[in-house]
C-alpha cells in the first residue's frame, strides 16, 4: 500500500496545481474557456494565411487553435502566448502528441507586453474589455495586411474583412 501513496501523492499535487492555475485564469484578462470545435473550424475557414505565415494566438490556453491551424495550413508556424503555467504545460503536451513541436511554440508571458510585430495572423477569444484594450497594441505593432481573427466580441478600430454572424467570428485587416 505505501507504493500507492507514491503514485497518488504526485498525481494529486499536479491536479491541485492545475486547478489553482485555472482559478487564477478566471480573474485574468483571458479566462480559460476552450473554443468549441465547430467555431474553431469556421474561424480557420475565414483565415487566409500566406505560405510561411506566423500565426500568434493570444491567451492560447490548451493550444487547440494553433494545433488546428497548423493541421489546416501545413506551411504556417504558430506561437502561443499563455500566462498560466499549467495551461502552457498542457498545450505543450497537446502539441507534442499532435507531432507539431517543430512548428508550434508556447511562450509564457503577458500578451500586452509581448512583441507581435512578426505576426501575420493574430487570433484570440477574450473578454470584450480586453479586446478593446488590445486593439491599439495591434494597430501599432502589426504590419499592414496582418489579419486579426477572433470569436464572440467585435471591436471598432480595425477594418472588418469578414464576419460570420452565426458563430460570431470576426476577421479584421490591419491597415
Amino acid at each position: 500500500m505505501p507504493y500507492l501513496d507514491l503514485i497518488f501523492i504526485p498525481i494529486f499535487a499536479l491536479y491541485v496545481y492545475w486547478i489553482w492555475g485555472l482559478l487564477r485564469a478566471l480573474s485574468s484578462d483571458a479566462p480559460y474557456v476552450p473554443i468549441r470545435h465547430e467555431v474553431l473550424q469556421r474561424m480557420l475557414a475565414m483565415a487566409s494565411p500566406k505560405p510561411d505565415a506566423v500565426w500568434v494566438d493570444l491567451g492560447s490556453g490548451d493550444g487547440r487553435i494553433l494545433i488546428e491551424a497548423c493541421r489546416t495550413f501545413p506551411t504556417i508556424r504558430g506561437v502561443g502566448i499563455e500566462r498560466i503555467r499549467p495551461l502552457r504545460w498542457y498545450a505543450r503536451l497537446n502539441i507534442l502528441i499532435a507531432g507539431l513541436s517543430r512548428r508550434l511554440t508556447i511562450r509564457g508571458g503577458d500578451f500586452f507586453t509581448a512583441d507581435l510585430s512578426g505576426a501575420d495572423i493574430v487570433s484570440f477569444y477574450l473578454l470584450p474589455e480586453t479586446n478593446k484594450r488590445l486593439i491599439s497594441k495591434l494597430q501599432k505593432e502589426l504590419k499592414p495586411g496582418a489579419q486579426v481573427i477572433f470569436h464572440r466580441h467585435p471591436v471598432p478600430g480595425l477594418q472588418l474583412a469578414a464576419e460570420d454572424t452565426d458563430y460570431r467570428i470576426y476577421t479584421y485587416i490591419v491597415l
